[in-house]
């Protein structure tokens, strides 16, 4: 009773078959319906609004390609506006743009890698412009040390050089042989 489902007839007469074109939800069966997600023809989801707070206003918006996730829009603040918008390929979180100031726009971006937080910029003038970068030195420190072994390995004769992460410096910065 808390799920209801909206069908299509598609097709000619011999092909003619229903397909689901809408789905609404009462997540928390109080009557009102809290998720609706829409469907294209071949019965992949295409857009879903949700009322994740039950406050009766919508605060999450999903877009989807192929039947798969590609973003996800989501209000902080109830005012009916998105102030974080996620960036997925793949099914993975790819990046992320947030206003942190309630002016509608973002400023601050964090872009990610098989998941994990690669750098996050931020626009500390409120210009629309990145004004400072910050990068992950855990990651950085891995992706040199994981450049060097492959550098290693393509010249053999260079023994002498740095090719593990101990022979890299502290933060992810490499020691400068002299």
């Amino acid at each position: 009773p808390n799920i209801r489902r909206v069908y299509k007839p598609l097709g000619d007469a011999e092909n003619r078959h229903r397909t689901l074109i809408c789905r609404e939800v009462d997540t928390n069966l109080d009557g009102i319906k809290d998720t609706v997600r829409t469907f294209n023809a071949k019965g992949e989801a295409q857009h879903e609004e949700s009322d994740e707070n039950y406050d009766g206003k919508i605060d999450h918006w999903r877009s989807f390609a192929a039947g798969s996730m590609v973003e996800e829009d989501e209000d902080t603040v109830g005012d009916g506006k998105p102030h974080v918008w996620k960036y997925y390929v793949n099914g993975a979180l790819s990046r992320i743009k947030r206003d942190r100031n309630g002016d509608g726009k973002p400023d601050v971006w964090e872009i990610y890698t098989k998941g994990t937080l690669e750098r996050m910029g931020v626009d500390e003038t409120n210009d629309g412009h990145v004004d400072r970068w910050d990068r992950d030195e855990i990651l950085q420190h891995q992706e040199e040390a994981e450049e060097a072994k492959k550098e290693a390995a393509a010249n053999p004769s260079d023994a002498g050089a740095p090719a593990t992460a101990a022979d890299a410096g502290p933060k992810g910065k490499r020691r400068e042989s002299r």
